[in-house]
This record gives structure tokens, sequence and C-alpha cells, in this order.
């Protein structure tokens, strides 16, 4: 603007040749503008658009990681199932081994004094033959037993085993997801400075509110295609002034119009933010029905809650998403955590309540002291 005042001067005082020279000067300066506000704008744009993919691979990695947590967790129960079973045959066999030892043992002594029986009495042969073929049959059985104890054994050691290694290697690919998201989100950080940088430009600053607006203007149409969808009713409007926070935060802005103290720009809050931990819980703060659960440009991770009444609670830039569209909520149910998807400023959580498709002032309904707690 300075530069544009300088060549406006000399317009008043000099011959016309010197005011279109002066004019061309304005119009080569303004085009130059206009060419650095373009080169800025397309310049955030790529950056926003990098950090979305990285977003999206980030959650594909999530993805990815909790199956593998969930396999690791499965195989785990199995190798202690396996170790259960193992210590039961080795117990059975140890006591087989035992019974047949003092079996053998017996077999020994009764051999002995058989003898003598023998001597002493002409019917004893006979019996005792009788008794050494049974005893014979049941030692092998005994022995058949074990046999079989010994080779189940095995067999549960060698399934032990390839368990095991079943496990190593999924220890290992669960290491190597871990560590392609740490670059991911390393990534993202950088990208984040470079963003940050950028923002401190005047034409960026004003490019990053056209495109919240535009975002904004994109959630106000989604909001009235699903109050014509909205027929239930409810008695949500009764608990206004004492539903609970849906988070333990600070709220860091309030609901409202502001005023950019160094652009002059207005924009219009329409929510309130909460200055969270990443991966803290975020609660329903009344009953209802996820109607949108889904990445929202210029939001990241939304999650729509219709309450009834056309009464409707935004959650947005959600880490994680734990309730999908048309799932039913309670009153404090965990639907997600903080994180920053979508975010500009780190993790927190940016939260709307609706009546109709007008945003009112979340914390004329939110009694501040009180926050959601439980599993």
């Amino acid at each position: 603007m300075a530069s544009l005042l300088i060549f406006f001067t000399p317009l008043w005082s000099g011959r016309p040749a010197d005011v279109n020279e002066e004019l061309g000067k304005i119009k080569a300066e303004i085009e130059k503008e206009r060419k650095q506000l373009e080169l800025k704008e397309a310049e955030q744009g790529k950056i926003l658009a990098q950090m979305e993919l990285l977003e999206k691979q980030i959650r594909f990695f999530n993805d990815q990681i909790r199956g593998l947590e969930r396999k690791r967790s499965e195989l785990f129960k199995n190798i202690r199932g396996l170790e259960g079973e193992l210590k039961k045959i080795a117990s059975d066999l140890a006591e087989r081994k035992e019974l047949l030892g003092e079996r053998l043992s017996a077999r020994y002594k009764m051999g002995e004094v058989g003898t003598l029986q023998v001597l002493f009495s002409s019917d004893s042969i006979s019996n005792l033959v009788l008794l050494d073929e049974y005893l014979g049959r049941v030692y092998a059985q005994d022995q058949e037993l074990i046999l079989e104890y010994e080779a189940d054994l095995k067999q549960l050691e060698e399934k032990k085993a390839e368990l095991e290694e079943q496990q190593v290697k999924l220890e290992a690919n669960l290491g190597g997801q871990r560590w392609a998201r740490a670059q991911v989100e390393s990534e993202k950080g950088e990208q984040r400075k470079i963003l940050e940088g950028v923002q401190k430009e005047a034409e960026k600053h004003l490019a990053v509110i056209a495109e919240l607006d535009a975002a904004a203007q994109q959630l106000e149409r989604k909001m009235q295609s699903l109050e014509t969808s909205s027929v239930k009713q409810s008695e949500f409007a009764l608990f206004q002034g004492k539903l609970c926070l849906p988070v333990s935060g600070r709220i860091e802005e309030k609901f409202g119009e502001k005023i950019d103290p160094n652009f002059k720009t207005k924009t219009m809050q329409k929510g309130i933010d909460l200055r969270a931990k990443k991966g803290d819980r975020v609660r329903a703060i009344y009953g209802g029905q996820v109607v949108y659960a889904d990445w929202f440009r210029g939001y990241g991770n939304l999650i729509i809650i219709d309450h009834g009444s056309n009464y409707y609670s935004l959650y947005a830039h959600l880490n994680r998403m734990d309730k999908a569209a048309g799932q039913s909520v309670k009153k404090g149910e965990a639907i997600g955590t903080v994180g920053d998807t979508g975010s500009l400023k780190g993790p927190y959580l940016y939260f709307e309540l609706r009546h109709h498709s007008e945003a009112v002032n979340p914390e004329q309904w939110l009694n501040t002291g009180c926050v959601y707690t439980g599993k």
C-alpha cells in the first residue's frame, strides 16, 4: 500500500505524459503484487495438499498398527493357551512315567515272590502266568500312552515355536510401521513449520481466511442437508447450561466475531477451541446418532451427532474416530481422541453446537466446571 501512495503523488502536478508514465508504473506495481499473491496462494495450496496427503498416510499407518496390535494380542493369547496345554501334558506324562515305574518295580518284586509260590503250590503256576500276561498288557498300554503324550508334546512345542516365529516377524512389522508413521509425522511437522513461515505474510493470512470461509460454507451446506433428514424429537433443549465439556481442556477461542489485530479482517468463530492433549478421549455431550464421521476439508477428522429436535454437535480435528455414521451414542460415551488433523495450530478440539443449521454459543449450553469421564 505504501508503494502505491508514492506513485500517486505526482499525478496532480505533472504533464499528461508524466501522468501516463506514472499510471503505467502503478499498473505494473499492482500486477506485480497480484502475481506475488497468486504465487503465495499457490504455495499455500501445495503445502495444504501435501499436509492432507500426509494426514491420510498417518491414518493408514494408524489402521495398520491397530490391526497388527490386534494380531499380536491374539498371538499372545494363543501362545499362553499352548503353554497351558504343554504344562498339562508334561504333568500327565510325568505322572504316567512315575506310575509305570511303580508298576515295573512291583512286577519285579512280584516275580521273586511268584517263584516261591510256584515251589509251594502246584495250582499257582496258571494264576501267575495269567497275572503276568495281564500286567504285560497294562505296561504296553502305559508305554503307548507315554509315546502319545510325547508326540503331542513335540507337536505343541513345534506349534509354539511357529507362533513365536510369527510373533517375531509381527513385532518387526509393527516396528517398521511405527517407524514409517514417525517419518510421515516428522515430514508433516516440517511442512507445518514451512506453512507457519508463509503465514506470516499478509497474502498468506488472507488466503487462509478465504479457505476457511469456503470450508465453513461447505459445512453450512452439509448441515442444511442433514437438517432435512432430522425428524427425531428429544429433550435436548431442557439441558441448556447443564451439559458437560466433551474433553478436559482450556477454552482458547470463544464463540463470536473476531477481528484480526494485524489485518483488521473480520471472521465469525462459530464454535469454541478447546486446547487439550493429543490422544485425550473426546465424549458426546448428549445422546444421539452419528450422522457424519469422516475427513472434512478445513476440519480434519470430523464427527457430527444429531441429538434430535434439530440440535447437532460437531467435533473437529480428531486424531481417531471411534464411531461411524449411523451408530448411536450415549451421553458421555467416547467417540474419538483429540488430534491435529486438518489443524494449523497443533492438537486441539474444535467444538460447535447448532440448532437447525445455525451455530449457537456453546458456552451458553455447557457447564465448564463439568467434564465427562468414563471408559
